[in-house]
C-alpha cells in the first residue's frame, strides 16, 4: 500500500507587481533624459543602466528563491519491511519530481507497520516501535536524498515488548532519529518556519491509545516559538502533529474525540492561541 504523500509547494514573492511596474517606469524616463544629453556619454550611460538592470533582475530572483519553499508531507508510513514495493517506488517518484536542493521532508508518525514479527533488515524481529523499526524508518527517510524531519505517532510507542513505559519507548526513538528532544523547528525560507510536536504516550493514555497527547513542555516551547515568530512581523508558522491533539477542539476520532468529551482544560487548549498565518498538518 502506497504511503500517504502530499506535496506541498508555496511560493511568496517579496516584491509585488506594482513595485515592479514603478521601477521600469522609472527606467524608461531615465532613459529618456540620457538620450537629451550631450552625445558622447550616452552610450556609457546607457552601459551603467543595463548593469544595474542586470543586477536588479538578479536581485528579484534571489529574493523569489529565499520566498519559496517546497514540503514533502509524509502521513502514517506504516512500513512493512518484507514489503517495501509501493514506498521505495512512492519515494523514487517524489525524488525525481523535486529539487532536492529545495525541498524538505517531514513525516508525521507511525513508521512501522501494526503487526508483530516483522523481520528487519538486520535479521532482528519485531514491531512498530521498536529499534529496529526505527533504524529501518530512518534509512528510508535517508533515501530521499533530502533534509527530513521527524515527529512521533501514536505507534511509534507501542513497542510493548522491548520497552516497559512511554518514556523508554520514546527515548529509544529520539536516539535512533539523532534528536535531543520531540519537537523540531526548521526555518525553510524567508520567514517562513516549521514547527513539530510529538505525541509522548501511548501505554498510560487514560482513554485510547490513538489519541495524541501534547505534553506540557512541548505546549510551552510552543508558545514560545509562537511569541518570538509574530505575524505582525511577517513570519508564517507550519504545524505538524500526528493528528489533531487532545484539547484542540478538532474532532477526527468519533471514539475519542467526540464519544468522550473530555473539557479542554484537563488536555491543554493548544489552539487557544489566536496567531494569523498559522497553518496545521496532520496526518
Amino acid at each position: 500500500m502506497l504511503p500517504s504523500v502530499r506535496l506541498f509547494s508555496v511560493v511568496w514573492l517579496v516584491l509585488g507587481a506594482e513595485s515592479l511596474r514603478n521601477k521600469a517606469q522609472s527606467n524608461w524616463r531615465r532613459k529618456a533624459r540620457l538620450q537629451s544629453s550631450s552625445g558622447r556619454s550616452i552610450e556609457e550611460r546607457l552601459d551603467a543602466l543595463e548593469r544595474e538592470n542586470a543586477l536588479l533582475r538578479s536581485e528579484i530572483a534571489s529574493i523569489k528563491k529565499l520566498s519559496s519553499f517546497t514540503l514533502v508531507a509524509l502521513g502514517d508510513l506504516h512500513l512493512d519491511p518484507e514489503n517495501m514495493g509501493g514506498h521505495l517506488s512512492a519515494r523514487e517518484q517524489i525524488v525525481q519530481a523535486l529539487d532536492s536542493d529545495q525541498a524538505v521532508v517531514v513525516s508525521v508518525g507511525d513508521l512501522g507497520d501494526k503487526h508483530e514479527g516483522m523481520k528487519y533488515p538486520d535479521g532482528t524481529v519485531g514491531q512498530a516501535g521498536c529499534t529496529s523499526c526505527f533504524h529501518h524508518a530512518r534509512d528510508y527517510l535517508e533515501g530521499f536524498g533530502m533534509p527530513f524531519e521527524v515527529i512521533a505517532g501514536n505507534h511509534d510507542l507501542e513497542a510493548m515488548t522491548e520497552f516497559q513505559t512511554d518514556e523508554e519507548n520514546l527515548a529509544a526513538w529520539m536516539t535512533a532519529f539523532s534528536k535531543s528532544e520531540p519537537y523540531f523547528r526548521r526555518e525553510i525560507a524567508h520567514k517562513t518556519i516549521i514547527l513539530g510536536l510529538s505525541t509522548t504516550r501511548f501505554r498510560d493514555a487514560p482513554l485510547s491509545s490513538h489519541e495524541v497527547h501534547i505534553d506540557d513542555i512541548q505546549l510551552a516551547w510552543f508558545e514560545k516559538q509562537l511569541r518570538a515568530h509574530p505575524a505582525s512581523d511577517g513570519w508564517k508558522v507550519l504545524v505538524f502533529t500526528h493528528a489533531p491533539p487532545m484539547g484542540s477542539g478538532v474532532r477526527a476520532l468519533q471514539r475519542v474525540h467526540i464519544k468522550v468529551r473530555l473539557p479542554s482544560a484537563q488536555c491543554g487548549d493548544i489552539f487557544a492561541i489566536k496567531a494569523p498565518r498559522l497553518f496545521f498538518f496532520f496526518a
